[in-house]
């Protein structure tokens, strides 16, 4: 009876080792995942849109800003990415809340320019909006978001370059 208990017992222990070891090989499957998601809206999106704004604006320098609501559109497409981030990361939790704080910050310095409402086009800038853009768009460059550069599609370094712009926007 004592050996019977035993073998009871060694097989518990092995069925719940196993379990554990399925549950951890889950959970880093998972947080893969959710790595590799972050890391593709990165590219596929805010990057992107970010590399379209400041083309976008030196187009409209070029052309003496006669269009000014393609500016306003891709300024509204970079706070839409940001929105789409934060509804993905309410889901899943990609996030650090450093890197939330980061995000936050570029979406309420990028509400502060004039950008598309998705109702009616922006047709006039002042010169001072005009200013305010040409700024950005050095800013853009001096960190490596814009036509002709490459990027990465990789979260640190979305963020290495996001901490070289905000101050200077």
């Amino acid at each position: 009876m004592q050996r019977v208990s035993k073998i009871i017992i060694m097989l518990i222990i092995s069925i719940l080792t196993f379990v554990s070891i399925l549950v951890v090989n889950e959970n880093y499957k998972l947080k893969e995942r959710a790595d590799s998601v972050k890391h593709s809206i990165t590219l596929s999106q805010i990057q992107w849109d970010l590399v379209q704004l400041e083309g976008a604006i030196a187009y409209q320098i070029e052309i003496h800003w006669i269009l000014p609501s393609h500016v306003s559109e891709k300024v509204g497409d970079v706070l839409q990415d940001i929105m789409v981030i934060r509804e993905v990361n309410s889901g899943i939790s990609v996030l650090s809340k450093k890197d939330e704080e980061y995000l936050d910050s570029l979406y309420h310095r990028l509400s502060d320019y004039s950008h598309d409402n998705m109702v009616e086009p922006l047709n006039e800038l002042s010169q001072n909006e005009i200013e305010k853009l040409i700024k950005l768009r050095r800013a853009l460059r001096d960190v490596g978001w814009g036509v002709g550069y490459s990027n990465s599609g990789h979260w640190d370094s979305f963020i290495e370059k996001l901490i070289k712009l905000l101050p200077q926007i």
